[in-house]
């Protein structure tokens, strides 16, 4: 039987792990996993509407997914079918209440008269702290320290980022999250790489 455990596919269980992270932030965000043009699952908030598929309340999502990252994946075979559709499946944002996805999966939320900006990274925050404090002055001069919100259960964190309206000010904090998203990466494939450098074949020259 093919391995269809959460490991058989990282970029797919990071980017449920992000999409999770991020729904827990704001209620003006759901998602829609869909497999070609048939969506299979939707995460929002109740009220739930009316559908001919699955849909779950954000907490349930998430829950699965913490579950599958701690526990991998049962053997029973609807569970690991279900996992395997799941990774399989693409993602769909969707927004209320005035809120936007940008390019690159920022989302930006209406807070009063101001606006936030958010964008998950599939690393856990002790990771993510480090490498936004020494990229602060560069990456957002001028604009407020970024937040950050660790989703531990997941091994994901949010950053966040504010602007004072939706035009050139947003543009520069929604770029500042991509950039700094784009140092996070670079940092896991780094390590990633170190780590296989160490391996005992790697040393033997194998």
């Amino acid at each position: 039987m093919p391995d269809t455990s959460p490991a058989a596919d990282p970029d797919a269980l990071a980017r449920l792990r992000c999409t999770a992270a991020l729904l827990a932030c704001t209620p003006a965000l759901s998602a829609r996993l869909r497999w070609a043009d048939r969506t299979v699952l939707e995460i929002v908030r109740p009220p739930h509407p009316e559908r001919d598929h699955v849909v779950l309340p954000p907490c349930w999502f998430r829950a699965f997914l913490a579950d599958a990252l701690r526990h991998g994946v049962p053997d029973e075979l609807v569970q690991r079918e279900r996992m395997e559709r799941l990774l399989a499946c693409a993602v769909d944002l969707g927004t209320r209440d005035g809120a936007a996805v940008l390019p690159g999966d920022v989302v930006r939320v209406p807070v009063g008269h101001t606006w936030m900006h958010l964008l998950a990274v599939s690393s856990p925050v002790e990771e993510v702290r480090p490498i936004v404090r020494s990229a602060r002055e560069p990456v957002a001069e001028g604009l407020p320290a970024p937040g950050l919100h660790a989703a531990t259960d997941l091994d994901a964190t949010v950053l966040s980022l504010g602007s004072a309206d939706d035009g050139p000010a947003s543009e520069r904090a929604a770029e500042a999250l991509r950039h700094l998203a784009m140092l996070v990466a670079i940092h896991r494939l780094e390590r990633g790489s170190d780590a296989a450098s160490d391996h005992p074949a790697r040393r033997r020259g194998d």
